[in-house]
Protein backbone atom coordinates (compact mmCIF):
# COMPACT_ATOMS: atom_id res chain seq x y z
CA UNK A 1 0.00 0.00 0.00
CA UNK A 2 1.57 3.30 -1.07
CA UNK A 3 2.25 5.68 1.90
CA UNK A 4 1.01 9.41 1.36
CA UNK A 5 1.42 12.57 3.75
CA UNK A 6 -1.45 15.01 4.26
CA UNK A 7 -2.05 17.90 6.42
CA UNK A 8 -3.82 18.10 9.47
CA UNK A 9 -6.94 19.51 7.43
CA UNK A 10 -6.83 16.19 5.21
CA UNK A 11 -6.82 14.24 8.34
CA UNK A 12 -10.59 16.04 8.90
CA UNK A 13 -12.00 16.00 5.85
CA UNK A 14 -11.89 13.88 3.14
CA UNK A 15 -13.59 15.66 -0.31
CA UNK A 16 -13.44 12.17 -2.44
CA UNK A 17 -16.07 10.52 -1.20
CA UNK A 18 -18.62 10.64 1.15
CA UNK A 19 -17.49 9.96 5.21
CA UNK A 20 -18.90 7.08 6.73
CA UNK A 21 -20.53 7.63 10.09
CA UNK A 22 -20.13 5.63 13.21
CA UNK A 23 -23.64 4.29 12.52
CA UNK A 24 -21.48 2.41 9.87
CA UNK A 25 -19.35 0.32 11.89
CA UNK A 26 -21.65 0.81 15.58
CA UNK A 27 -21.78 -3.56 15.23
CA UNK A 28 -18.05 -4.17 14.29
CA UNK A 29 -17.38 -7.19 16.08
CA UNK A 30 -14.21 -7.10 17.95
CA UNK A 31 -11.60 -9.95 16.81
CA UNK A 32 -11.44 -12.77 19.39
CA UNK A 33 -7.29 -12.42 18.30
CA UNK A 34 -7.17 -9.39 20.06
CA UNK A 35 -5.63 -7.23 17.24
CA UNK A 36 -4.99 -3.84 17.22
CA UNK A 37 -7.38 -2.34 14.75
CA UNK A 38 -10.43 -3.60 16.74
CA UNK A 39 -9.34 -1.62 20.11
CA UNK A 40 -8.98 1.37 18.26
CA UNK A 41 -11.51 4.14 19.17
CA UNK A 42 -14.50 4.25 16.20
CA UNK A 43 -13.36 7.82 15.17
CA UNK A 44 -9.54 6.70 14.79
CA UNK A 45 -11.63 3.96 12.43
CA UNK A 46 -13.74 6.40 10.25
CA UNK A 47 -10.16 8.70 10.37
CA UNK A 48 -8.15 5.59 8.52
CA UNK A 49 -10.71 4.37 6.35
CA UNK A 50 -11.75 7.52 5.40
CA UNK A 51 -8.22 8.54 3.55
CA UNK A 52 -8.31 5.25 1.76
CA UNK A 53 -8.93 4.96 -2.29
CA UNK A 54 -11.93 2.28 -2.95
CA UNK A 55 -9.58 -0.20 -4.51
CA UNK A 56 -7.41 -0.21 -1.14
CA UNK A 57 -10.66 -0.44 0.98
CA UNK A 58 -11.50 -3.41 -0.78
CA UNK A 59 -7.76 -5.29 -0.55
CA UNK A 60 -7.81 -4.11 2.99
CA UNK A 61 -11.21 -5.92 3.76
CA UNK A 62 -9.69 -9.47 3.05
CA UNK A 63 -7.08 -9.48 5.70
CA UNK A 64 -9.08 -10.01 8.46
CA UNK A 65 -12.88 -10.60 9.47
CA UNK A 66 -12.91 -7.84 11.64
CA UNK A 67 -11.45 -5.55 8.72
CA UNK A 68 -13.89 -7.32 6.62
CA UNK A 69 -17.00 -6.50 8.83
CA UNK A 70 -16.02 -2.74 9.18
CA UNK A 71 -15.55 -2.15 5.91
CA UNK A 72 -18.45 -3.79 4.23
CA UNK A 73 -20.76 -0.14 4.43
CA UNK A 74 -17.86 1.64 2.52
CA UNK A 75 -18.03 -1.07 -0.06
CA UNK A 76 -21.32 -2.24 -0.32
CA UNK A 77 -24.75 -0.27 -0.48
CA UNK A 78 -26.96 -1.81 -3.35
CA UNK A 79 -27.66 -6.04 -3.31
CA UNK A 80 -29.92 -8.18 -5.34
CA UNK A 81 -31.38 -10.75 -3.23
CA UNK A 82 -32.34 -14.37 -4.07
CA UNK A 83 -32.82 -17.60 -1.58
CA UNK A 84 -29.28 -18.09 -1.12
CA UNK A 85 -28.08 -14.56 -1.02
CA UNK A 86 -30.47 -13.85 1.73
CA UNK A 87 -28.66 -16.06 3.65
CA UNK A 88 -25.61 -13.98 3.68
CA UNK A 89 -27.30 -11.24 5.57
CA UNK A 90 -29.29 -13.21 8.51
CA UNK A 91 -27.66 -13.87 11.88
CA UNK A 92 -24.38 -15.64 11.31
CA UNK A 93 -24.06 -14.92 8.02
CA UNK A 94 -21.04 -12.68 5.89
CA UNK A 95 -22.61 -9.74 5.96
CA UNK A 96 -24.77 -9.99 9.42
CA UNK A 97 -22.99 -6.79 10.12
CA UNK A 98 -23.22 -4.74 7.27
CA UNK A 99 -26.96 -4.72 6.93
CA UNK A 100 -27.20 -1.48 8.60
CA UNK A 101 -24.76 0.07 5.87
CA UNK A 102 -27.42 -1.24 2.50
CA UNK A 103 -29.03 1.33 0.94
CA UNK A 104 -31.06 -0.31 -1.68
CA UNK A 105 -32.39 -3.65 -1.99
CA UNK A 106 -34.01 -5.68 -5.21
CA UNK A 107 -36.02 -8.48 -4.54
CA UNK A 108 -36.70 -11.49 -7.06
CA UNK A 109 -36.53 -11.76 -10.82
CA UNK A 110 -37.16 -8.20 -12.94
CA UNK A 111 -39.64 -9.17 -15.34
CA UNK A 112 -40.32 -6.93 -18.92
CA UNK A 113 -43.82 -6.65 -18.86
CA UNK A 114 -43.99 -4.70 -22.30
CA UNK A 115 -41.61 -6.99 -24.21
CA UNK A 116 -43.53 -10.27 -24.67
CA UNK A 117 -47.30 -11.29 -23.69
CA UNK A 118 -46.90 -14.59 -24.67
CA UNK A 119 -43.84 -14.84 -22.53
CA UNK A 120 -45.25 -13.23 -19.57
CA UNK A 121 -48.55 -15.35 -19.40
CA UNK A 122 -46.41 -18.54 -18.83
CA UNK A 123 -45.59 -16.78 -15.50
CA UNK A 124 -49.29 -16.81 -15.04
CA UNK A 125 -50.41 -20.55 -15.66
CA UNK A 126 -49.98 -21.96 -12.09
CA UNK A 127 -48.10 -24.93 -11.42
CA UNK A 128 -46.79 -26.01 -7.89
CA UNK A 129 -43.99 -23.43 -6.49
CA UNK A 130 -42.80 -22.49 -3.30
CA UNK A 131 -44.92 -19.96 -1.08
CA UNK A 132 -43.05 -20.77 2.35
CA UNK A 133 -39.86 -19.89 0.54
CA UNK A 134 -41.40 -17.10 -1.31
CA UNK A 135 -42.69 -15.06 1.95
CA UNK A 136 -39.63 -16.09 4.09
CA UNK A 137 -37.62 -13.61 1.53
CA UNK A 138 -40.08 -11.21 1.29
CA UNK A 139 -40.03 -10.93 5.26
CA UNK A 140 -36.21 -11.26 5.56
CA UNK A 141 -35.82 -7.94 2.96
CA UNK A 142 -38.53 -6.20 5.04
CA UNK A 143 -36.96 -6.88 8.50
CA UNK A 144 -32.93 -6.93 7.87
CA UNK A 145 -32.38 -3.75 6.03
CA UNK A 146 -33.21 -0.81 8.53
CA UNK A 147 -32.00 2.51 6.41
CA UNK A 148 -33.12 1.54 3.50
CA UNK A 149 -33.66 4.50 0.71
CA UNK A 150 -34.71 2.45 -2.70
CA UNK A 151 -36.63 -1.03 -2.18
CA UNK A 152 -37.95 -3.26 -4.87
CA UNK A 153 -39.78 -6.32 -4.03
CA UNK A 154 -40.79 -9.35 -6.72
CA UNK A 155 -42.74 -12.00 -5.37
CA UNK A 156 -44.77 -14.39 -6.27
CA UNK A 157 -48.76 -15.68 -4.57
CA UNK A 158 -51.36 -17.72 -4.72
CA UNK A 159 -54.90 -15.53 -5.99
CA UNK A 160 -56.55 -16.33 -2.87
CA UNK A 161 -53.83 -14.47 -0.73
CA UNK A 162 -53.18 -11.87 -2.54
CA UNK A 163 -54.95 -9.15 -0.39
CA UNK A 164 -53.25 -11.09 2.48
CA UNK A 165 -49.76 -10.27 1.13
CA UNK A 166 -50.06 -7.32 0.39
CA UNK A 167 -51.52 -5.84 3.82
CA UNK A 168 -48.55 -8.38 5.13
CA UNK A 169 -46.27 -6.31 3.02
CA UNK A 170 -47.28 -2.71 3.96
CA UNK A 171 -47.92 -3.98 7.79
CA UNK A 172 -44.09 -4.91 7.72
CA UNK A 173 -43.27 -1.77 6.89
CA UNK A 174 -45.11 -0.02 9.29
CA UNK A 175 -43.58 -2.01 12.09
CA UNK A 176 -40.26 -0.48 10.85
CA UNK A 177 -40.59 3.26 10.84
CA UNK A 178 -37.37 4.07 10.20
CA UNK A 179 -37.93 2.16 7.20
CA UNK A 180 -41.23 3.97 5.51
CA UNK A 181 -39.25 7.79 6.75
CA UNK A 182 -36.58 6.76 4.27
CA UNK A 183 -37.79 5.55 1.29
CA UNK A 184 -37.37 7.58 -1.62
CA UNK A 185 -38.15 4.69 -4.36
CA UNK A 186 -40.80 1.97 -3.61
CA UNK A 187 -41.64 -0.84 -6.18
CA UNK A 188 -44.07 -3.99 -5.65
CA UNK A 189 -44.47 -6.45 -8.27
CA UNK A 190 -46.86 -9.01 -7.34
CA UNK A 191 -47.55 -12.33 -9.82
CA UNK A 192 -50.44 -13.77 -8.95
CA UNK A 193 -50.55 -17.28 -9.10
CA UNK A 194 -54.41 -18.88 -10.37
CA UNK A 195 -55.09 -21.97 -8.96
CA UNK A 196 -55.62 -24.85 -11.47
CA UNK A 197 -59.03 -24.34 -11.91
CA UNK A 198 -59.52 -21.03 -11.92
CA UNK A 199 -63.50 -20.75 -12.09
CA UNK A 200 -65.15 -19.73 -9.74
CA UNK A 201 -62.03 -19.18 -7.59
CA UNK A 202 -63.47 -15.54 -6.68
CA UNK A 203 -65.88 -17.12 -4.92
CA UNK A 204 -64.34 -19.41 -3.41
CA UNK A 205 -61.21 -17.45 -2.09
CA UNK A 206 -61.93 -17.99 1.67
CA UNK A 207 -62.12 -21.94 1.07
CA UNK A 208 -58.75 -21.38 -0.79
CA UNK A 209 -56.99 -19.33 1.67
CA UNK A 210 -57.60 -21.52 4.30
CA UNK A 211 -55.85 -24.18 2.24
CA UNK A 212 -53.11 -22.77 1.42
CA UNK A 213 -52.62 -21.08 5.02
CA UNK A 214 -52.64 -24.58 6.65
CA UNK A 215 -49.55 -25.17 4.76
CA UNK A 216 -47.91 -22.34 5.70
CA UNK A 217 -44.93 -22.02 8.61
CA UNK A 218 -45.60 -20.70 11.80
CA UNK A 219 -43.70 -17.42 10.85
CA UNK A 220 -45.54 -17.05 7.42
CA UNK A 221 -49.13 -17.73 9.07
CA UNK A 222 -48.42 -14.98 11.32
CA UNK A 223 -47.11 -12.33 8.51
CA UNK A 224 -49.92 -13.40 6.97
CA UNK A 225 -52.82 -12.79 9.30
CA UNK A 226 -56.55 -14.55 8.70
CA UNK A 227 -58.35 -13.83 5.40
CA UNK A 228 -58.28 -10.03 4.40
CA UNK A 229 -61.70 -9.76 2.52
CA UNK A 230 -62.30 -7.75 -0.43
CA UNK A 231 -64.24 -4.63 1.55
CA UNK A 232 -62.06 -4.55 4.21
CA UNK A 233 -58.35 -4.45 2.94
CA UNK A 234 -58.68 -0.22 1.61
CA UNK A 235 -59.54 0.09 5.16
CA UNK A 236 -56.87 -2.05 6.75
CA UNK A 237 -54.35 -0.23 4.22
CA UNK A 238 -55.32 2.52 5.43
CA UNK A 239 -55.18 2.15 9.27
CA UNK A 240 -51.65 0.90 8.53
CA UNK A 241 -50.30 3.52 6.50
CA UNK A 242 -51.88 6.39 8.33
CA UNK A 243 -49.20 6.76 11.42
CA UNK A 244 -46.05 6.86 9.45
CA UNK A 245 -46.51 6.70 5.52
CA UNK A 246 -43.91 7.27 2.76
CA UNK A 247 -42.74 10.98 3.64
CA UNK A 248 -40.01 11.53 1.21
CA UNK A 249 -40.92 9.00 -1.01
CA UNK A 250 -40.23 10.71 -4.62
CA UNK A 251 -40.77 7.67 -7.17
CA UNK A 252 -43.08 4.15 -7.18
CA UNK A 253 -43.51 1.29 -9.52
CA UNK A 254 -46.35 -0.90 -9.02
CA UNK A 255 -46.38 -3.98 -11.26
CA UNK A 256 -49.42 -6.76 -11.24
CA UNK A 257 -51.25 -8.95 -13.48
CA UNK A 258 -54.93 -8.89 -13.02
CA UNK A 259 -55.29 -5.50 -11.93
CA UNK A 260 -57.13 -2.21 -13.13
CA UNK A 261 -55.52 0.25 -14.83
CA UNK A 262 -55.28 4.16 -14.09
CA UNK A 263 -57.04 4.59 -17.00
CA UNK A 264 -60.23 2.37 -16.05
CA UNK A 265 -63.05 3.17 -15.21
CA UNK A 266 -63.46 3.46 -11.28
CA UNK A 267 -67.12 1.98 -11.01
CA UNK A 268 -66.46 -1.21 -12.92
CA UNK A 269 -65.99 -4.25 -10.93
CA UNK A 270 -62.72 -4.76 -12.27
CA UNK A 271 -61.59 -1.38 -9.98
CA UNK A 272 -63.85 -2.39 -7.05
CA UNK A 273 -61.84 -5.96 -6.89
CA UNK A 274 -58.04 -3.94 -7.14
CA UNK A 275 -58.08 -0.63 -6.60
CA UNK A 276 -56.23 -1.20 -3.77
CA UNK A 277 -52.73 -1.64 -5.07
CA UNK A 278 -52.98 1.97 -5.40
CA UNK A 279 -53.82 3.02 -1.85
CA UNK A 280 -50.07 3.39 -0.29
CA UNK A 281 -49.78 5.95 -2.60
CA UNK A 282 -52.03 8.31 -0.59
CA UNK A 283 -49.46 8.42 1.81
CA UNK A 284 -46.56 10.08 -0.70
CA UNK A 285 -47.30 13.74 -0.39
CA UNK A 286 -43.73 13.62 -2.24
CA UNK A 287 -44.57 11.34 -5.07
CA UNK A 288 -43.93 12.80 -8.53
CA UNK A 289 -43.06 9.59 -10.44
CA UNK A 290 -45.34 6.78 -11.23
CA UNK A 291 -44.93 3.85 -13.28
CA UNK A 292 -47.55 1.43 -13.47
CA UNK A 293 -47.42 -2.21 -15.69
CA UNK A 294 -50.87 -4.18 -15.54
CA UNK A 295 -52.11 -6.82 -17.88
CA UNK A 296 -55.62 -5.32 -17.55
CA UNK A 297 -57.49 -7.51 -19.48
CA UNK A 298 -59.40 -9.97 -17.01
CA UNK A 299 -60.87 -12.07 -20.57
CA UNK A 300 -57.10 -12.94 -20.91
CA UNK A 301 -56.25 -13.30 -17.41
CA UNK A 302 -59.18 -13.91 -15.64
CA UNK A 303 -58.32 -15.59 -12.10
CA UNK A 304 -61.49 -14.53 -10.21
CA UNK A 305 -64.34 -16.11 -12.14
CA UNK A 306 -66.27 -12.79 -12.66
CA UNK A 307 -66.59 -10.50 -15.81
CA UNK A 308 -67.03 -6.70 -15.86
CA UNK A 309 -70.49 -7.15 -16.09
CA UNK A 310 -70.57 -8.52 -12.44
CA UNK A 311 -72.08 -5.93 -10.59
CA UNK A 312 -70.54 -7.29 -7.24
CA UNK A 313 -73.46 -6.56 -4.81
CA UNK A 314 -72.52 -5.11 -1.85
CA UNK A 315 -69.03 -4.03 -2.49
CA UNK A 316 -68.03 -0.59 -1.51
CA UNK A 317 -66.89 2.70 -3.61
CA UNK A 318 -63.80 2.02 -5.50
CA UNK A 319 -60.82 3.12 -3.27
CA UNK A 320 -59.60 4.38 -6.32
CA UNK A 321 -60.94 7.54 -5.63
CA UNK A 322 -60.95 7.92 -2.14
CA UNK A 323 -58.46 11.00 -1.96
CA UNK A 324 -55.93 9.78 -4.94
CA UNK A 325 -57.14 12.21 -7.21
CA UNK A 326 -54.98 14.75 -4.85
CA UNK A 327 -52.10 12.36 -5.49
CA UNK A 328 -52.35 12.13 -8.79
CA UNK A 329 -52.33 15.78 -9.63
CA UNK A 330 -49.13 16.14 -8.58
CA UNK A 331 -47.42 13.58 -10.26
CA UNK A 332 -45.27 14.76 -13.22
CA UNK A 333 -43.62 11.69 -14.69
CA UNK A 334 -45.93 9.17 -15.49
CA UNK A 335 -45.29 5.53 -17.40
CA UNK A 336 -48.03 3.06 -17.89
CA UNK A 337 -48.15 -0.43 -19.77
CA UNK A 338 -51.28 -2.10 -20.46
CA UNK A 339 -52.59 -4.70 -22.42
CA UNK A 340 -55.86 -3.04 -23.62
CA UNK A 341 -55.83 -0.77 -26.66
CA UNK A 342 -56.91 2.70 -24.81
CA UNK A 343 -59.94 4.01 -25.73
CA UNK A 344 -60.82 7.70 -26.43
CA UNK A 345 -62.27 7.44 -22.65
CA UNK A 346 -59.65 6.26 -21.16
CA UNK A 347 -57.46 8.87 -22.74
CA UNK A 348 -60.31 11.47 -21.29
CA UNK A 349 -59.81 9.70 -17.82
CA UNK A 350 -56.07 9.93 -17.64
CA UNK A 351 -55.83 13.37 -18.72
CA UNK A 352 -58.70 14.58 -16.36
CA UNK A 353 -56.46 12.25 -13.26
CA UNK A 354 -53.06 13.79 -14.71
CA UNK A 355 -53.66 17.35 -15.15
CA UNK A 356 -49.71 18.20 -13.98
CA UNK A 357 -47.98 15.61 -16.14
CA UNK A 358 -44.88 16.80 -17.77
CA UNK A 359 -43.52 13.17 -19.31
CA UNK A 360 -46.01 10.61 -20.71
CA UNK A 361 -45.69 7.23 -22.01
CA UNK A 362 -48.04 4.97 -22.69
CA UNK A 363 -47.07 1.43 -23.91
CA UNK A 364 -48.46 -1.86 -25.05
CA UNK A 365 -47.83 -5.82 -24.52
CA UNK A 366 -45.69 -6.80 -27.07
CA UNK A 367 -45.33 -3.28 -28.82
CA UNK A 368 -49.07 -3.97 -30.30
CA UNK A 369 -50.59 -0.91 -32.15
CA UNK A 370 -53.21 0.80 -30.40
CA UNK A 371 -56.19 -0.09 -32.53
CA UNK A 372 -59.93 -0.88 -32.69
CA UNK A 373 -61.16 2.49 -33.43
CA UNK A 374 -63.65 3.19 -36.27
CA UNK A 375 -63.84 6.25 -38.41
CA UNK A 376 -60.16 6.48 -38.48
CA UNK A 377 -60.19 8.47 -35.71
CA UNK A 378 -56.83 8.82 -33.52
CA UNK A 379 -58.11 8.11 -30.02
CA UNK A 380 -55.55 10.47 -28.05
CA UNK A 381 -57.46 13.59 -28.53
CA UNK A 382 -57.49 14.45 -25.30
CA UNK A 383 -53.96 14.72 -24.44
CA UNK A 384 -54.90 18.22 -25.36
CA UNK A 385 -55.94 18.56 -21.97
CA UNK A 386 -52.50 18.06 -20.17
CA UNK A 387 -51.49 21.71 -21.05
CA UNK A 388 -47.82 20.96 -19.35
CA UNK A 389 -46.94 17.84 -21.70
CA UNK A 390 -43.07 18.42 -22.62
CA UNK A 391 -42.63 14.90 -23.79
CA UNK A 392 -44.99 12.11 -24.46
CA UNK A 393 -44.89 8.27 -26.11
CA UNK A 394 -47.60 6.39 -27.55
CA UNK A 395 -48.52 3.53 -28.72
CA UNK A 396 -48.54 4.08 -33.29
CA UNK A 397 -51.96 4.00 -33.52
CA UNK A 398 -54.26 2.55 -36.04
CA UNK A 399 -57.98 2.41 -37.28
CA UNK A 400 -60.21 0.25 -40.03
CA UNK A 401 -57.86 1.60 -42.97
CA UNK A 402 -54.86 0.73 -41.03
CA UNK A 403 -51.44 2.06 -38.86
CA UNK A 404 -52.03 5.65 -39.77
CA UNK A 405 -49.13 7.02 -41.68
CA UNK A 406 -47.00 9.94 -40.66
CA UNK A 407 -48.99 12.60 -42.13
CA UNK A 408 -52.02 12.00 -40.06
CA UNK A 409 -49.88 11.72 -36.42
CA UNK A 410 -47.86 14.83 -37.60
CA UNK A 411 -51.81 16.40 -37.66
CA UNK A 412 -52.66 15.51 -34.54
CA UNK A 413 -49.41 16.85 -33.14
CA UNK A 414 -50.69 20.30 -34.96
CA UNK A 415 -54.14 20.36 -33.30
CA UNK A 416 -52.14 19.52 -29.59
CA UNK A 417 -50.93 22.43 -30.63
CA UNK A 418 -53.09 24.66 -31.29
CA UNK A 419 -55.02 23.50 -29.01
CA UNK A 420 -52.54 25.09 -26.07
CA UNK A 421 -49.67 22.62 -25.41
CA UNK A 422 -47.17 24.96 -26.09
CA UNK A 423 -44.46 23.16 -24.07
CA UNK A 424 -44.39 19.73 -26.25
CA UNK A 425 -40.99 19.18 -27.22
CA UNK A 426 -40.70 15.72 -28.12
CA UNK A 427 -43.86 13.21 -29.78
CA UNK A 428 -42.49 9.71 -30.41
CA UNK A 429 -44.90 6.52 -31.53
CA UNK A 430 -43.92 3.42 -30.80
CA UNK A 431 -45.31 0.02 -32.06
CA UNK A 432 -46.31 -2.42 -34.32
CA UNK A 433 -46.99 -0.76 -37.73
CA UNK A 434 -48.99 -2.97 -40.58
CA UNK A 435 -47.41 -2.15 -44.09
CA UNK A 436 -50.36 -4.27 -46.03
CA UNK A 437 -54.25 -4.87 -46.11
CA UNK A 438 -56.24 -8.21 -46.26
CA UNK A 439 -55.21 -11.59 -43.76
CA UNK A 440 -52.14 -11.46 -44.86
CA UNK A 441 -50.86 -8.46 -43.13
CA UNK A 442 -47.29 -7.78 -42.25
CA UNK A 443 -45.91 -6.28 -39.48
CA UNK A 444 -42.79 -4.47 -38.95
CA UNK A 445 -41.84 -2.56 -35.45
CA UNK A 446 -41.46 1.56 -35.86
CA UNK A 447 -40.47 4.01 -34.05
CA UNK A 448 -41.34 7.62 -34.94
CA UNK A 449 -40.36 10.58 -33.20
CA UNK A 450 -41.35 14.30 -33.80
CA UNK A 451 -39.13 16.73 -32.47
CA UNK A 452 -41.33 20.11 -31.86
CA UNK A 453 -38.79 23.37 -32.30
CA UNK A 454 -40.86 26.87 -32.21
CA UNK A 455 -43.10 26.31 -35.26
CA UNK A 456 -41.62 23.74 -37.30
CA UNK A 457 -42.24 19.68 -36.67
CA UNK A 458 -39.41 16.93 -37.73
CA UNK A 459 -40.06 13.59 -38.01
CA UNK A 460 -37.64 11.11 -37.76
CA UNK A 461 -38.84 7.02 -38.49
CA UNK A 462 -36.93 4.25 -37.52
CA UNK A 463 -38.08 0.92 -38.65
CA UNK A 464 -36.45 -2.33 -37.54
CA UNK A 465 -35.68 -5.16 -39.84
CA UNK A 466 -37.82 -8.31 -38.48
CA UNK A 467 -40.88 -8.69 -39.56
CA UNK A 468 -43.40 -11.62 -39.54
CA UNK A 469 -46.82 -12.68 -40.78
CA UNK A 470 -50.28 -11.77 -38.86
CA UNK A 471 -51.05 -15.18 -37.80
CA UNK A 472 -54.61 -15.29 -38.95
CA UNK A 473 -53.46 -15.66 -42.77
CA UNK A 474 -52.78 -19.08 -41.38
Amino acid sequence: MTKRKYSSEQLLECPKRPKPTLEDIETTPVSPNGDIFSFCPAEIKLQIFNLLEKDEVTNLSRCSRSFYAFSWGLRIKSVILDAKSVLLFQKGGLGEHGCHSIRSVRLGKKRRWSKNAAKLGSYFCGGNFDTNGALDQVRAALSLFPNLQKLSLSYQIPSAAENNAYVAIFNEISRHPKLGSNLEYLEIEAVKIPETDPRGCYQRADELYEKLYSELSVENRKFLGSKVADNEIGRILREKMEVQGFPVLKKAKISANCIAGLMADPRCAYMRKTGFYYIPLLFAPQLRTLNIETTDSFHVFDTYGFTERDNLKGRSKADFEVGLLDVFAKITKLSLTTYNSPKPKDVQRLAQRFPDVRDLKIKMFNNRPCDGYSKNRISYTSIKDMKHLKTLSLPWPRGNGGSFDLAKLQGQIKCWRKAGLNSLERVEFLGKRDKSGGIGRMWSDTHLVFEIRGGSINAREDTQPFQYEDCRKH
